[in-house]
């Protein structure tokens, strides 16, 4: 081979390790971006992330803690800020019983009458035991007859023939619990037109610290 080929040759030969060494540049730095888009993804921004509400761009907590989901909800609910709020076990425990039919001695999920539900909520709330009618219920508190209430007080109503004949529990902001006859375990208003009429008086359990 005459020294004007192998020159030819030579230089075939350099370009052709050029050529490779640029592609290879090449895809490393692809790879590179790759790989730095991937592990800038935020896992909770992500579509593949059941929890996050693309149409607000912020998480819902609430599906990640249910606490706070419970009481953002009771927090609407109430018409209180989450500060404000009856602590929590009396409000896992409302939720727990919401829409349990009425039934006149019930004492369970079943079906449920007002007293029999005033004294699960005490027992399992508040660790007090509080047996009999809504009137006994009366007789075992100490009464107070003002519009201040606390959270746990009973409430009275006088609806048949004069007497002391439902009970409820305040929640917070004028709302108390109770087993309506009509809609079961509720949440009510003492500012409702019928409540308000037959509202007696609030008293707190004498055991009740």
């Amino acid at each position: 081979m005459n020294k004007k080929n192998k020159t030819f040759s030579f230089m075939l030969f350099v370009l052709s390790l050029l050529t490779s060494s640029c592609l290879s540049s090449r895809n490393i730095s692809q790879n590179k971006t790759i790989d730095r888009d991937t592990i800038c993804i935020d896992p909770l921004t992500s579509k593949s992330n059941p929890h996050f509400n693309h149409s607000t761009n912020q998480i819902q907590l609430s599906k990640l803690n249910p606490k706070l989901e419970l009481e953002a909800k009771y927090s609407k609910l109430l018409k209180v800020k989450t500060d404000q709020l009856p602590h929590y076990k009396l409000l896992a425990f409302a939720e727990s019983w919401m829409g349990t039919p009425y039934r006149y001695g019930g004492t369970d999920k079943h079906g449920i009458d007002c007293s029999h539900f005033v004294a699960q909520l005490y027992r399992d709330v508040y660790e007090i035991s509080l047996n009999g009618s809504s009137s006994t219920m009366y007789d075992h508190c100490d009464i107070h007859n003002g519009q201040s209430h606390k959270t746990g007080d009973l409430l009275f109503f006088k609806i048949n023939r004069g007497r002391i004949s439902h009970v409820g529990v305040y929640l917070a902001n004028n709302y108390f619990i109770h087993a309506s006859t009509k809609a079961g375990v509720t949440i009510s208003n003492l500012n409702e037109a019928y409540y308000k009429r037959y509202y007696h008086s609030a008293g707190t359990p004498k055991d009740k610290k």
